[in-house]
């Protein structure tokens, strides 16, 4: 499972150690510097998170990055041990995000917030791209992370954070056939628990 620390910051601190730290006691340059390097990265994720949901949610692009930068700030004391492991942290950042904007539209439209899911990441058995409620993928990635926690990460890395096979094998200390196997046995177990939330 993904260890999100909030414990002492340990002896030697990474530079993004350093810098979230500044950042948190009001150093504007500090955040400056901390979010330039991701901000296109960001970006590019949640564009493409924002795309999925097929206009659906009322956030553009510079909202959810500007909401996870707020929700970071917010989240209190952090150990940022490098920056994949801050990239791990906005993802799952926009996955809160988007599930809290589909909750309010659900109660406030009593409609669901639903995400295309692209033939690369899961499939059905007509292999057509298939249309899911953000909340139930929100749910079925959460009874997931019960049963198999490293198939729920690799999945959250991937489909929320923008990861690569290699980038998520870095991150979680494994092998990139080993991220293969996780994921293409997530893919199944989320396509057949997929629950219709529509």
């Amino acid at each position: 499972m993904i260890d999100w620390p909030e414990d002492d910051p340990p002896e030697s601190q990474s530079a993004l150690d350093v810098l979230y730290a500044e950042w948190r006691r009001g150093s504007e340059q500090a955040g400056n510097e901390l979010f330039d390097s991701l901000y296109s990265d960001l970006k590019r994720i949640a564009s493409s998170l924002l795309r999925r949901d097929a206009g659906n949610l009322s956030l553009a692009t510079g909202d959810l990055v500007g909401e996870t930068v707020l929700r970071l700030l917010k989240s209190g004391t952090l150990k940022i041990v490098d920056e994949a492991h801050l990239r791990a942290l906005c993802a799952r950042i926009m996955r809160n995000t988007l599930t809290d904007a589909a909750k309010r539209r659900r109660r406030e439209k009593r409609r669901a917030v639903l995400v295309t899911l692209n033939l690369d990441q899961i499939e059905d058995a007509s292999g057509a791209d298939r249309v899911v409620s953000l909340l139930a993928l929100v749910d079925a990635l959460d009874r997931l992370r019960a049963l198999h926690p490293r198939w729920a990460d690799v999945v959250e890395l991937k489909y929320f954070g923008g990861f690569t096979n290699e980038e998520v094998a870095a991150f979680l200390g494994i092998s990139v056939p080993t991220v293969k196997r996780a994921w293409n046995a997530a893919v199944r177990w989320l396509t057949l628990n997929l629950d219709s939330d529509t």
